[in-house]
């Protein structure tokens, strides 16, 4: 699914907003599918060219889909299809720059759309920096990783069990995806830590998860696909005063009618998966729209939800 308009946007009437909704993944459409409901105007843009951000699935030349979210394509364009409007999703639109004080967003073509009220799902970072806010975002971390997908044929082994709950092994995460497998075919995600910047050699650490695989008596094959992808940053890390930090800046961001939500906008991994990424879209528009309180983003945190 992929919509946008050919050359210069030719819907003028998009220049002004009520709603900018950055990012078609979970909390996106979250957010897209509430304002849907509630007769709002808004925009919703994505620099892909699908919707479901991370947790969409891609699909390789053996026929293994692969998705560290766990998820699917097809769900997230049924849920647009469903929805949204997609006159009012913007694929393969990048943000350059977002003016946070004068809540305008300027697109890499040059395109230029004020809003009333943005519900980014960009890496927070990125929202600090468009803010003038990059200081604010100092305690932050966040942990490289490179997800290893392998495909083998047969049937899973049952050593693979032990692979999963070792504690010693080159991965932080193994899990099964199978059901994402041709027929006949079973399949698994590797989620490896990755020091530094630098350039990954993603050969050799394939070749990492194969042998320790092996050496649990979890591989009697050699892989017949494998499948890479390296997220920075990756999953944010839970760092001391993290909530105090995150209530600090949503007081800042807020009052610029700038909702930092998600995986990576919000920094708060525990509540963000699916389910949770995608309530934070809808709660973050009932919040503007009505003053509502957010459950969502602030689930199993000490600190005072931020007034409206």
């Amino acid at each position: 699914m992929a919509h946008r308009p050919g050359g210069a946007p030719s819907a003028r009437r998009l220049d002004t907003v009520d709603f900018l909704v950055i990012g078609a993944g979970p909390t996106g459409l979250g957010a897209a599918a509430r304002l849907e409901q509630r007769g709002a105007d808004y925009l919703v843009v994505d620099s892909s060219d699908r919707v479901g951000g991370a947790a969409a699935a891609e699909l390789d030349d053996h026929g293994f889909s692969w998705s560290v979210a766990g998820a699917t394509g097809a769900q997230w364009n049924s849920i647009a299809e469903r929805l949204v409007d997609v006159e009012r999703l913007w694929l393969s639109t990048r943000v350059a720059h977002v003016d946070v004080a004068r809540r305008t967003a300027i697109f890499t073509d040059g395109h230029a759309v004020t809003y009333r009220t943005c519900v980014s799902s960009a890496p927070l970072p990125m929202a600090l920096s468009w803010a003038g806010a990059r200081d604010l975002g100092a305690g932050l971390r966040a942990r490289r990783l490179l997800a290893v997908g392998l495909g083998f044929r047969g049937d899973e082994p049952a050593a693979l069990a032990s692979a999963l709950t070792a504690e010693v092994a080159p991965w932080e995460r193994l899990t099964v995806t199978t059901e994402l497998a041709p027929e006949g075919h079973w399949s698994v995600i590797a989620e490896l830590p990755v020091v530094g910047r630098g350039e990954i050699d993603e050969p050799v650490a394939i070749g990492h998860v194969v042998d320790a695989l092996r050496a649990f008596g979890a591989a009697p094959h050699p892989p017949v696909t494998t499948w890479t992808r390296d997220f920075s940053p990756a999953c944010p890390e839970a760092t001391d005063g993290r909530d105090e930090l995150l209530h600090e800046i949503d007081v800042r961001l807020r009052g610029h009618g700038f909702f930092s939500r998600g995986l990576l906008g919000g920094w708060r991994p525990e509540a963000s998966d699916l389910g949770g990424a995608y309530r934070q879209g809808g709660e973050a528009v009932e919040a503007a729209l009505d003053g509502a309180v957010e459950q969502a983003y602030w689930a199993a945190s000490d600190e005072a939800v931020p007034a409206a």
